[in-house]
């Protein structure tokens, strides 16, 4: 009995951790949304840090080019990837230390215009140069063996060029796939529902389940506090009962 306890109060307490780290989850998803400031193509900024999903297959792991980039911390970069990028700041004084810090290697994201349309892409940092006025990123994809226009050539940025539509977003200091299929699966209603709503009703259902049993050890132990009051007044009374017999005998021996 007392290993069910046990056993009931550790689910109770595992219960419980999980409801404070949802509810912790949905203040924090309230706490983004107030914070959050949007890009041009909905992607959410949040104090100089931005999020994204990869869905293009140019930072893939490519055997033409892994053992050049293998040394680098971000590298094969899946399709529905998250992506976390520090985002080039206002600031001038701050924006030139960051373009400072950009070395060939590193992974950014940018708008370019391919076409006549402005894509967001992420590549790899293959060159960085200067002229004798303006400065220049070389950015390439890893899979080069991608047919795709976007993926195979290269593309310069020049960041000293004011208003222009090619321009770097930020810096990738973190992927991840699992995180990034999660938030893809999001997205879709089937997702949510198996994410987000089936959860939440499994809490609900514990927690009611909490509510009724509570009710009913309530209940039990009552039943068992009167059923003991009842046994303490009968034994009383078969004691006072003894006494008076005892006590008739007593009077009839006299």
């Amino acid at each position: 009995m007392k290993t069910n306890k046990k056993r009931l109060k550790g689910l109770n307490i595992v219960i419980d951790i999980f409801i404070y780290m949802f509810l912790l989850l949905c203040m924090l998803f309230l706490f983004v949304c107030i914070l959050a400031k949007k890009d041009s193509d909905g992607a959410v900024t949040i104090l100089g840090y931005q999020t994204r999903i990869v869905i293009s297959e140019s930072m893939e792991k490519c055997d033409n080019t892994y053992d050049q980039i293998k040394k680098y911390k971000i590298r094969d970069i899946p399709v529905k990837s998250l992506v976390v990028i520090k985002t080039v700041p206002s600031n001038g004084l701050r924006q030139d230390d960051f373009y400072d810090k950009i070395k060939i290697g590193d992974v950014l994201t940018f708008k370019y215009v391919i076409g006549t349309k402005q894509e967001t892409i992420t590549h790899r940092v293959i060159k960085v140069y200067e002229d004798d006025k303006d400065s220049f990123i070389e950015l390439r994809g890893d899979n080069v063996l991608l047919t795709d226009n976007i993926n195979t050539t290269s593309q310069i940025i020049n960041i000293d060029e004011v208003n222009s539509p090619n321009y770097i977003i930020g810096k990738v200091i973190f992927k991840s796939y699992t995180l990034g299929t999660i938030l893809f699966a999001l997205k879709k209603p089937l997702g949510m529902f198996l994410i987000i709503i089936i959860p939440t009703l499994i809490i609900m259902i514990f927690e009611i389940v909490k509510v009724v049993n509570y009710i009913y050890t309530q209940k039990k132990t009552k039943a068992q506090k009167q059923i003991e009051s009842q046994r303490v007044e009968l034994e009383m009374l078969k004691q006072k009962l003894k006494q008076l017999e005892n006590s008739q005998e007593g009077d009839w021996s006299v």
